[in-house]
């Protein structure tokens, strides 16, 4: 467990359109807690399951309890992934920074297939990245996979080298994935069925498959995953002590649907 002070909390609620996001930074190290649900179990998950992937730059997160104004929450934490003298940029920033305006307003009233092409081409364009779409595209089959509905152009990013130069960030911030939001949105007796006609994906269009649809076809099928229901009995099976059976079941559920759904994902 670790105890944090407000000197180490990050305000990031401008940055999300699920609510204020808990965050500390410290030693190199960010905690978050849970909020709306199960958002840290989510972001552990994800995480761990994208360890199976294909995929080799995400960031890896772990269980944490974290005291925070004399009360212990359940949290989980995660290294930074920026190197000495990085800079972390939302695509938000960016473009605002070069044009003084909102990127997601710039978007508004365009066909999906056209913000998704302005997206990458104006990311490419502000910071010399080649392939952008491919990045694009491999996240959007991360959220469609385990339904992350939060992913704004907050929440994606680039980092900017010591020697002015940008890459790609490694994929981040999954905690509104699985319909962890339970306080609100997907309490625990919704029907997952419900749960998935109410759902909505982000930043180009409501639906994930349209999102997933027209990014493959402008850049191709990326993702590729590799975990079998062992593994998710095997990952979900020590915290059902924490959130419960009943929560750990209904995730379990979830991932055998999206598993399902997306097999042309898995591996052959």
């Amino acid at each position: 467990m670790i105890k944090l002070s407000k000197t180490n909390y990050i305000n990031s609620q401008d940055h999300s359109s699920k609510g204020n996001q808990f965050k500390w930074y410290k030693d190199g190290i960010w905690y978050k807690i849970d909020y709306l649900g199960y958002e840290s179990l989510s972001e552990i998950l994800v995480s761990r399951l994208l360890h199976t992937t294909n995929l080799k730059s995400y960031v890896h997160y772990e269980p944490e309890k974290v005291l925070w104004e004399d009360r212990v929450y359940q949290g989980c934490k995660s290294a930074t992934f920026l190197r000495e003298k990085e800079e972390f940029w939302t695509c938000e920033r960016l473009f605002y920074k070069y044009y003084g305006s909102s990127f997601a307003k710039e978007l508004a009233g365009r066909t999906p297939e056209d913000k998704i092409r302005f997206f990458v081409e104006e990311t490419e364009h502000l910071t010399g990245i080649t392939g952008f779409g491919k990045y694009v595209a491999c996240l959007l089959e991360v959220d469609a996979l385990f339904l992350n509905e939060d992913r704004h152009t907050h929440n994606i990013g680039v980092i900017k080298q010591a020697d002015g130069a940008f890459r790609p960030c490694p994929v981040f911030d999954n905690g509104a994935a699985l319909f962890s939001d339970i306080r609100n949105d997907y309490p625990p007796d919704m029907p997952l069925e419900k749960c998935f006609q109410k759902i909505q994906a982000k930043p180009f269009t409501a639906d994930f498959d349209t999102q997933l649809e027209i990014t493959e076809d402008l850049y191709g099928q990326q993702l590729l995953f590799d975990f079998s229901k062992w593994d998710l009995e095997h990952l979900l099976s020590p915290y059902e002590e924490v959130y419960g059976a009943e929560i750990c079941g209904r995730i379990k559920e979830i991932l055998y649907i999206q598993k399902r759904k997306y097999q042309y994902l898995g591996r052959k």
